[in-house]
């Protein structure tokens, strides 16, 4: 409704949040939209819901309300939803728990780091991890000035899609409210190279 009356009244602000929406709506039949990406667009509709004004303080409230909600559920999970349908369950729950056996199995193996392609497992492995360091192999941690380490024994660690029964011995799986989330493959890797990622302390 806000970008309606912006036609009417702004066309220039309009089109600002019009064309990046109807990029993102096209994407969408192909491949997933990341969730931080429409970010571009909200000022734009904050404007557009100025120029709309009362007429649309219904939205407004329910979007209030329904954001109330989703912060509960991820906060403290009252809806036992599956983690395919809980996407905040399934970015954010059991690290820390999830991380320290992975320690364990890491002192077991004789490794000093751990390594992950995925930048996304690679850096909740370092805000996660306080034992050992994290090396990110993927390309695009070369775009950031951190150190780049070989060493002499670390695990890699990569997400597996299909959770295989029985669990072999060097699968490890997250999990969160009694649910299992994701499940990781580790392999044992001698003479790693990556690029250091910072720990969380």
């Amino acid at each position: 409704m806000g970008l309606w009356t912006c036609f009417k009244r702004n066309r220039l602000l309009g089109w600002l949040g019009t064309l990046p929406l109807a990029v993102f709506i096209f994407h969408a039949f192909g491949d997933r939209v990341q969730a931080n990406w429409p970010a571009v667009v909200y000022p734009v509709l904050a404007l557009a819901a100025i120029e709309a004004g009362r007429r649309i303080r219904w939205a407004a409230i329910s979007g209030l309300v329904v954001t109330a909600l989703v912060y509960v559920q991820a906060a403290f999970a009252p809806l036992p939803l599956p983690p395919a349908k809980d996407p905040v369950q399934r970015q954010t729950g059991g690290w820390p728990e999830f991380s320290q056996k992975l320690g364990e199995r890491a002192v077991v193996q004789g490794a000093t780091v751990f390594m992950a392609e995925d930048y996304g497992l690679a850096s909740q492995l370092a805000f996660n991890q306080s034992h050992l360091d994290v090396l990110g192999t993927d390309r695009r941690w070369s775009l950031f000035r951190l150190p780049v380490v070989q060493t002499n024994r670390g695990i890699q660690v990569e997400e597996i899609h299909h959770i295989p029964s029985p669990l072999p011995a060097d699968v490890l799986c997250r999990e969160s409210h009694g649910q299992t989330v994701r499940c990781y493959r580790m392999t044992v890797v001698e003479n790693p190279l990556g690029v250091q990622l910072p720990r969380h302390s």
